[in-house]
């Protein structure tokens, strides 16, 4: 890690990082935020380091749009990754000036009524395609719209098919993991469901997994991939990742990142140390079939609770809840 210079040392020092409530003003306004603070390893004085303040600063906007109902950042970014559309085409599209969109992509702070317009766009695919009708000779682009409407076709055939999600996530998951077993696949995928719900403050899935004797496993899956157990899946699949909203696609990535690289027993020992499996087996033997669902209100309680207890901010916060499994088991 680079070194910083501590004022109180009068030296260059290594740092810590800890996540702290700090306050800050924003158009005239206090708002409380979780942020960070780097503090000198060896006297424990605050010291600045430029990428924490960066972090902080993100923070602070970001609260100032959630307390204010403004469009989050990423979501700007994922109307332009969902539909496949530049920024300028975007912005002629709506009847904005050229540079408008750009601005707000860049972190200026979209007036009320330009980031309820674009939530809309970004959470209803079928007002984006009629607003690209509407204005397609605005684009003047055969090439850009070309592109969107691909994309829009292709989200419009996921709406279309609400069980699909499920499979498109699995299919993803093959397609950047060289190596996945069925069992490991499942527990990604029950892993995904619930740190959605963590990051998301919703499940990204809309099937119930259930409580199998080696852990939450989700049927359609299994009955797809068959009977693999431990042994590799070795299909090639392909998915296009614009069908996975980027909010979704960060939790995803985030958790075949670090869960992705345990062992596939290892997974399911962690899964059977955890309340949603256990109390959807109802004390049953170990080894004992079961097709009892694991509840979304079971998965919730428990998750919701992990979210307070490890305080996380972040996705990369998952690694706290890893490390206590780790020991646990």
């Amino acid at each position: 890690m680079e070194k910083v210079f501590c004022e109180k040392c009068n030296d260059f020092a290594d740092f810590v990082i800890t996540n702290v409530r700090k306050e800050g003003t924003l158009k005239g306004l206090k708002y409380e935020y979780w942020g960070k603070e780097a503090h000198c390893k060896a006297c424990g004085e605050v010291v600045f380091v430029p990428f924490v303040h960066d972090c902080n600063l993100r923070a602070l906007h970001n609260e100032y749009r959630r307390k204010n109902g403004i469009i989050p950042l990423e979501k700007i970014y994922g109307i332009l990754d969902r539909y496949k559309i530049g920024r300028r085409p975007l912005s002629l599209m709506l009847g904005w000036g050229e540079q408008t969109f750009s601005r707000y992509c860049d972190g200026e702070i979209p007036k009320k009524e330009y980031s309820d317009q674009l939530l809309k766009l970004y959470e209803d695919v079928r007002e984006f395609n009629k607003l690209l009708e509407q204005n397609k000779n605005l684009l003047n682009s055969e090439v850009a719209y070309k592109k969107a409407k691909r994309a829009v076709e292709e989200l419009l055939v996921l709406e279309n098919d609400s069980a699909s999600k499920l499979m498109i996530v699995a299919k993803y998951i093959l397609h950047y993991c060289d190596e996945i077993s069925q069992l490991a696949l499942q527990k990604l995928l029950y892993y995904i469901q619930g740190f959605s719900y963590v990051f998301n403050d919703e499940f990204i899935f809309t099937e119930d997994c259930e409580a199998w004797v080696h852990g939450p496993v989700y049927p359609d899956v299994y009955n797809e991939y068959g009977n693999r157990g431990f042994n590799i899946i070795r299909e090639y699949t392909s998915v296009n990742p614009s069908l996975i909203p980027p909010d979704e696609r960060i939790v995803i990535d985030t958790v075949v990142r670090y869960f992705g690289k345990m062992k596939a027993k290892q997974l399911e020992e962690f899964t059977h140390i955890e309340k949603p499996w256990l109390q959807a087996r109802g004390g049953m033997d170990v080894d004992a079939r079961s097709a009892n669902v694991i509840s979304k209100k079971s998965m919730k309680d428990y998750f919701g609770l992990i979210k307070n207890r490890f305080e996380m901010k972040e996705p990369d916060d998952i690694v706290k809840y890893i490390d206590m499994l780790i020991e646990a088991t």
